[in-house]
């Protein structure tokens, strides 16, 4: 039996809601997350792997129900940073 990663819903059933598309503008703190891993992505001490990684290394209920930044700022929080 495969076990699947709380990340991965790929070919999941659906909750039939339907998807919401709004475009909105992004809150500050949002801002400043994306702004932080350009600034560790530049100085080489975080690239997309290891933010992926440490994403898909959130527990499930993190998963679940942080928003899409607050995965990231919670992927930061457990990275080891490192030379790249």
């Amino acid at each position: 039996m495969h076990l699947v990663d709380p990340h991965d819903v790929g070919g999941a059933p659906d909750d039939g809601a339907p998807l919401c598309r709004d475009e909105r503008a992004l809150d500050l703190w949002e801002k400043q997350t994306d702004a932080l891993f350009g600034l560790l992505a530049a100085k080489k001490l975080m690239n997309v792997d290891a933010l992926r990684r440490a994403v898909e290394s959130l527990e499930p209920e993190a998963t679940a129900s942080l928003p899409y930044y607050g995965k990231w700022a919670g992927a930061y929080s457990r990275s080891p940073l490192s030379s790249t």
